[in-house]
């Protein structure tokens, strides 16, 4: 990809991910539903981390 920067990907990544699972699940009330019902994720993986991160959003609103 033309101009692509790892390093600004890397710095923002993460947020990125966040935002489009909270306007995600958000959009959806039975996936959002399905989101609170999962444990809290345990590993390595950017993507289980970011959604715990966006459920915590979803909850507080």
């Amino acid at each position: 990809m033309r101009g692509f920067d790892e390093v600004t990907w890397a710095e923002h990544r993460y947020g990125i991910v966040v935002r489009a699972g909270v306007a995600k699940f958000a959009a959806h009330p039975e996936l959002r539903d399905y989101l609170f019902g999962t444990e809290t994720w345990k590993g390595l993986n950017l993507l289980g981390f970011a959604l715990m991160d966006a459920r915590d959003e979803l909850s507080a609103h």
